[in-house]
């Protein structure tokens, strides 16, 4: 993953996490969840300089664990 389209997916699941809050899709409990993941994320793209592929990948699949 290149760090703009890392940095580009996690703003996207951003949005997405916002808007099933918004249309009540997701309780609260599940909202932590994913916002804890998506933390993680955020911290993996913090960055530019010291972005690390790797660091993203193990971010976006506790992420994806989460929805499948």
């Amino acid at each position: 993953f290149d760090y703009a389209a890392a940095e580009q997916s996690v703003m996207a699941l951003g949005s997405i996490i916002s808007a099933m809050k918004s249309a009540g899709a997701i309780d609260n409990a599940r909202l932590e969840q994913m916002n804890a993941a998506l933390e993680r994320c955020y911290a993996a793209t913090a960055d530019d300089e010291l972005y690390r592929p790797a660091d993203f990948a193990a971010a976006i699949e506790g992420f994806r664990s989460l929805i499948r």
